[in-house]
């Protein structure tokens, strides 16, 4: 079977057995030989071979140590490899296919059964990589459909109340403003800013359930109206709980997480489910602080506006059991950043 166009590297450092492994396989594919794993590592620096054949006992680099090398890069850690080694030694073979190895031959070769190996890893290679293909294709066109879905939400919230535009600006630059500075001082880099405060724009997605009369009344809400409004957080987790799909993009997963919790209070008397402290998902302990903040610093029909230093007071007033008191301590280092975004993007 000619695969000429399929590459196969041999490192060996006998040049006997490299040698003959190269006569045995020349006819049906390109063969690249090293007789040492440093001339190996130059070479792979070069070239992705679409298999290799490794010998464990070499001098200075044995197979072993050589293929945890080859494992360390991406560009060939996907690349089958079969062992080969003279030893029958169980532990060997153990310690191969627990580091990742395609397949494990033992000297001296059988030519017919290493061509046949061989052609099937190459096979199933082959077959695996296509499956990825298809499916990194599949998921690229998840990612284009989810993020229109996405901005479709901003635009359904911008239709709604279209006096809610420059609250959504403050509030994506307030996120993005506190959660860099929370990375910076907890050294919490696993928070992405850029996904976390985008999903903050749909924090309160589960309000164009809510009646007219009720978001734009000039006055303080009944008890009655308070529950009603209360089931936004629970509107909009339904419409955006669909994020637990096998595939979805993490900017949903943020903002469900968000639309539902951002009204729990660290003491918990929040609501919908009454969380205390950390049991609140972190990204809607920081949407409360900059809800709040922003909500308190903006005129609204029920409401004039507070000043900054007001603004302020009342914040850290509550911070034993309304806000996350680490969350505070870092927006008390970069409170005047957000001041300066309130009169920016003022409505």
């Amino acid at each position: 079977m000619n695969n000429l166009d399929k590459t196969i590297l041999i490192i060996d450092d006998s040049i006997i057995d490299s040698e003959l492994l190269y006569e045995g396989l020349k006819e049906d594919y390109n063969i690249i030989v090293s007789n040492s794993s440093n001339e190996a590592i130059l070479l792979l620096e070069e070239f992705t071979p679409d298999l290799i054949l490794l010998d464990i006992v070499m001098p200075k680099i044995n197979g072993f140590d050589l293929f945890l090398k080859i494992k360390e890069s991406n560009k060939s850690k996907t690349i089958p490899t079969i062992f080969l080694s003279s030893s029958e030694d169980i532990e060997d073979k153990v310690k191969a296919f627990e580091m990742g190895a395609s397949d494990y031959l033992t000297k001296p070769y059988n030519l017919r059964e290493i061509k046949l190996r061989v052609e099937k890893h190459l096979k199933d290679f082959s077959y695996i990589s296509k499956i990825k293909r298809k499916i990194s294709t599949q998921n690229n066109n998840m990612v284009e459909i989810y993020e229109q879905l996405f901005d479709n939400f901003i635009s359904l919230i911008f239709f709604r109340d279209k006096e809610t535009a420059n609250h959504l600006v403050r509030t994506e630059k307030y996120m993005h403003t506190l959660i860099k500075a929370y990375k910076k001082y907890y050294g919490a880099n696993y928070l992405d800013e850029n996904k976390i405060s985008k999903a903050s724009i749909l924090h309160d997605i589960g309000k164009i359930a809510i009646p007219d009369s009720i978001l734009q009344k000039p006055g303080k809400l009944t008890e009655s109206e308070f529950e009603t409004m209360k089931k936004h957080t629970t509107v909009g987790n339904e419409i955006l709980n669909f994020s637990n799909d096998i595939f979805i993009l993490d900017t949903f997963k943020y903002a469900r997480d968000i639309a539902y919790y951002h009204h729990e209070k660290w003491g918990g008397f929040g609501y919908p489910e009454g969380l205390i402290g950390e049991e609140i998902p972190l990204v809607a302990r920081l949407m409360a602080v900059v809800d709040v903040y922003d909500a308190l610093v903006s005129k609204r029909c029920y409401k004039d506006s507070l000043s900054h230093d007001e603004v302020m007071k009342y914040i850290f007033k509550n911070e034993n059991n309304q806000f996350d008191p680490s969350i505070l301590a870092v927006l008390d280092k970069i409170h005047l950043n957000f001041k300066e975004i309130s009169i920016k993007f003022a409505d």
